[in-house]
């Protein structure tokens, strides 16, 4: 199970980088349940204003290595988004990152591009 490497690496690049929902749902748990921000989920990342559910609708490998792209697996991600991140901090939907994005937009309009 992948976790987060003590140095460098944090929550949101974790969230944008980790192929396995299950290692993502522990480590959220871990981390918003041993926190001293009682809510993560409406804590942004410095350097690029991405919030949690920005950083999860970028993780490419997230949904077309693990997934498969089987709808049974997506369901399964939209499941923890719906379940256990927007419960946290619902207005996540509408927060704008530092270049105007609400979450999934940018993975959007890079997909039209392509």
């Amino acid at each position: 199970e992948e976790s987060i490497p003590e140095e460098e690496k944090d929550l949101f690049y974790f969230f944008q980088t980790c192929p396995s929902l299950p290692s993502l749902r522990a480590e959220f748990r871990n981390k918003n349940y041993n926190s001293k921000n009682p809510n993560i989920c409406a804590e942004t990342e410095e350097s690029t204003g991405r919030s949690l559910l920005h950083c999860i609708g970028l993780n490419e490998k997230l949904i077309l290595v693990s997934t498969g792209g089987s709808d049974a697996a997506i369901s399964q991600v939209n499941r923890f988004i719906m379940q256990e991140l927007l419960p946290e901090y619902p207005l996540a939907v509408i927060d704008e990152d530092k270049n105007d994005f609400i979450p999934f937009t940018e993975i959007i309009i890079e997909w039209v591009n392509n």
